[in-house]
């Protein structure tokens, strides 16, 4: 059974920029994008992940932001912190490594 990968899209790209690392990442990870659309504010976002995890009954994921999606993920996962797995952050040019929790 594949682990699951929440991806969190900055405020203004979509899922266009991970295609490169998603080939790889899908051999091991179920992966799910989460995007700002019909969202207006970092509150609103956090709310339509939350949703999100507990409608798909998500018992243990990591969770990678990008950009704003980056500090969307950093609350999602003190909330959730007994499901997470691994979190990471990309808000510079390298991508860092996975963090274990």
């Amino acid at each position: 059974m594949k682990n699951c990968l929440i991806i969190l899209t900055g405020w203004a790209v979509g899922k266009f920029v991970w295609k490169p690392l998603c080939e790889l990442l899908k051999q091991d990870y179920n992966i799910t994008f989460i995007d700002w659309e019909d969202v207006t504010s970092a509150y609103g976002f956090e709310d339509k992940v939350k949703a999100l995890i507990r409608e798909k009954g998500i018992e243990r994921f990591s969770i990678i932001g990008w950009s704003l999606g980056s500090l969307v993920a950093i609350d999602i996962a003190a909330d959730f912190l007994p499901l997470i797995y691994r979190i990471n952050r990309k808000t510079g040019k390298h991508m860092s490594n996975f963090l274990q929790a």
